[in-house]
């Protein structure tokens, strides 16, 4: 029973998450809601068809609550804002690095962006600051160094009492 409804959650908010904020999520929202109250009205109608022999309590006491679940979070996904990563269009995704930086709209749907340059991959050094304070690698070669340096001078003393 569970696989069911995990799956059938999974199922219905599948196309919430890729059709975020347009009518496609918000259809499969009221689909699946629609079919699961189709299924309580059907399981309360067989049970008065029946005479209550095949009316089950429980199954009715998960499947609405279950209803309101997948109506909620699949609204909750679909009003999502649809964000593309950086360096993509905010309205279809289209993977705007290596354009023209003059040409300011995307070559897919026409939409206008702002250029942003892409950022570095070296690290930033002023001009006054050593190259050992700012990379990491030389920072740590000269504290080796210093330690070395200590360690000689302290065996040195210990050779030479005063």
């Amino acid at each position: 029973m569970i696989p069911f409804f995990l799956g059938y959650a999974l199922l219905v908010w599948w196309p919430c998450v890729v059709y975020r904020r347009r009518w496609q999520g918000f259809l499969a929202v009221a689909l699946g809601t629609l079919v699961l109250v189709s299924l309580i009205r059907l399981h309360i109608q067989a049970g008065i068809w029946t005479g209550g022999r095949i009316f089950v309590p429980v199954f009715q006491s998960l499947l609405i609550p279950y209803t309101f679940l997948i109506a909620g979070v699949g609204l909750y996904i679909n009003l999502l804002p649809r964000t593309h990563a950086r360096g993509y269009c905010g309205r279809c995704g289209y993977d705007l690095t290596g354009l023209d930086p003059d040409k300011h709209t995307c070559p897919e749907c026409g939409r206008a962006f702002e250029y942003a340059p892409p950022p570095r991959s070296e690290p930033v050094h002023a001009p006054d600051m050593p190259q050992a304070v700012a990379d990491p690698v030389a920072k740590a070669r000269a504290r080796a160094r210093a330690a070395e340096r200590l360690l000689t001078r302290t065996r040195a003393s210990a050779d030479h009492p005063r």
